[in-house]
């Protein structure tokens, strides 16, 4: 099996933040940092949901 990608928290609202702007997609995000689309969709729901606090 293959190792997780970790990714820090600044990537992580980085991705966020432009999908929210409409200036990505979720799929072009994920294909960028090249990860599956669900991925990239849980960071954007928590998110929503806890907001600052959403990335320890």
């Amino acid at each position: 099996m293959g190792q997780r990608k970790q990714f820090d928290k600044a990537l992580k609202e980085q991705a966020v933040s432009r999908i929210l702007a409409g200036e990505a997609t979720m799929a072009d995000t994920a294909k960028d940092l090249n990860v599956h689309y669900t991925t990239v969709r849980d960071w954007v729901k928590t998110y929503k949901l806890d907001g600052e606090s959403a990335f320890p």
